[in-house]
């Protein structure tokens, strides 16, 4: 049985970003996937939660009583970096599926993974216009926001969906 971590910005099964991955989560688990929650900056919460939710355990994170801190860790992600890492040694997953992380944690995390032999997928449920920029003739994707970044991401989430589709989870390579 493979061992999933799903790590991500969404809660129980009560918001429509809860329970798109509670769905998912039950499909893995019926082929054979044994699937964990890790839910970041969970605001309301006075401290930290393990709970189980319909034979799922979600890791429940709470967000820090400092603006400043939640501001810089909504910029930056360097507090939920450090918990990811902490929570993927403690729950020695096969695999982590990140939640639309939009690029600020993605490297970071498939390098730490990778060093470890835990391969990384994406649920993606935002997609972006793909544009020219007029520096450097380069291609780059848009946020809606209005900042750039670069295609790289696009074609990793390529590779990881054929990946997917080629080696589905819990398939050793």
């Amino acid at each position: 049985m493979s061992k999933v971590l799903y790590v991500g910005w969404f809660g129980l099964p009560e918001t429509a970003a809860g329970i798109r991955v509670f769905q998912i989560a039950k499909l893995l688990r019926e082929s054979g996937n044994n699937v964990a929650f890790l839910c970041l900056s969970q605001p309301g919460l006075k401290e930290n939660q393990e709970v189980q939710y319909d034979g799922f355990k979600y890791i429940r994170k709470r967000q820090f009583e400092s603006r400043v801190k939640n501001g810089v860790n909504i910029f930056c992600g360097v507090y939920d970096l450090k918990v990811i890492k902490e929570i993927i040694e403690i729950e020695k997953p096969d695999t982590v599926i990140v939640y639309n992380d939009k690029e600020r944690l993605t490297s970071q995390i498939i390098s730490f993974c990778h060093k470890r032999g835990i391969s990384v997928g994406a649920d993606v449920t935002e997609w972006y216009e793909i544009s020219r920029s007029r520096k450097g003739n380069r291609t780059t994707l848009t946020i809606e926001s209005g900042k750039w970044t670069k295609i790289w991401i696009i074609s990793f989430l390529s590779v990881l969906i054929l990946r997917l589709i080629i080696n589905p989870l819990g398939a050793k390579m």
